[in-house]
């Protein structure tokens, strides 16, 4: 009995699994395609896609929000009082100091950052390397005049890494990262 090789099947079985893995790759991220301050973060046109990121996505601000000190609300009243990231990432293309917070005036929150791996370092939940000097990645609990509702952030367990620099990707002093929300997690 003979056998039969498919041999002119690999290649094309191969290309097909590539390209559904790079595609994996890029929607592991979704970029803030909004120019201007004081957007909201559910807000599916924000985002490139047209959605928010998910919990198994990164946020990632790029040369966007374009104005000096740029604010984005998360109404934690649309998104049932949770909202769940892999990570938030302040790229070295930012140009504008970032603030987040609950923009509810009804729900407490909490953002709950599980962890990624951004320029080769895994586990991070928050990255800012904006290549501005002083772009600083601000987490607070409320957001523009919402002063009565917060929004806690868990990191999950103590094995989480924090990554700051101007246009490196290395845990490096330079831009802050400031959270004034209450943070939470085990570890």
């Amino acid at each position: 009995m003979r056998t039969r090789t498919h041999k002119g099947l690999l290649l094309p079985l191969f290309g097909l699994i590539t390209c559904l893995m790079l595609g994996n790759t890029a929607k592991a991220q979704v970029l803030w395609t909004q120019a201007t301050s004081g957007s909201g973060w559910v807000t599916g046109g924000n985002w490139s896609g047209g959605a928010a990121p998910t919990s198994s996505q990164k946020a990632v601000f790029t040369a966007n929000p374009t104005a000096a000190a740029s604010t984005v609300g998360i109404n934690m009243n649309t998104l049932g009082g949770s909202l769940t990231l892999t990570a938030i990432y302040d790229s070295a293309r930012a140009v504008a100091g970032l603030t987040i917070g609950n923009s509810s005036t009804t729900v407490n929150g909490v953002l709950n950052l599980t962890g990624t791996t951004i320029a080769g370092n895994t586990n991070v939940v928050l990255a800012n390397v904006s290549s501005t000097v002083a772009a600083t990645l601000t987490l607070q609990p409320f957001q523009g005049t919402n002063a009565g509702q917060t929004m806690d952030v868990n990191i999950g367990s103590s094995a989480v890494k924090i990554l700051t620099g101007i246009g490196s990707s290395s845990t490096v002093a330079g831009n802050p990262i400031v959270i004034s929300s209450k943070l939470i997690g085990s570890g």
